[in-house]
């Protein structure tokens, strides 16, 4: 990027868009909500509606620790793929 700085709205857009890519490739969907906060030390990301079908069937019949083990796993496996992105937008 330029020495330019991209407006705050559009750069929390811009990183918005990067995390939901980033987690639909990595559980086949992506949340249908998404919402990025900068703050002077720090980024917050929230998103809502995360889970896949059968994600959501498991915590709903008391799975709930194996949908978090299964979405640990993929983030230990993809690991540097959000950051390296959202550092991109910076």
């Amino acid at each position: 990027m330029s020495e330019r700085r991209r407006p705050q709205g559009e750069l929390a857009a811009a990183i918005s868009n990067s995390v939901v890519k980033e987690l639909a490739g990595a559980t086949g969907r992506g949340p249908t909500k998404a919402r990025t906060t900068l703050g002077e030390n720090a980024v917050f990301v929230v998103l809502q509606d995360t889970l896949t079908r059968g994600e959501q069937t498991l915590a709903d019949t008391g799975g709930g620790n194996a949908v978090l083990d299964l979405r640990r796993r993929w983030r230990r496996s993809r690991c540097c793929g959000a950051s390296a992105k959202t550092s991109a937008h910076a």
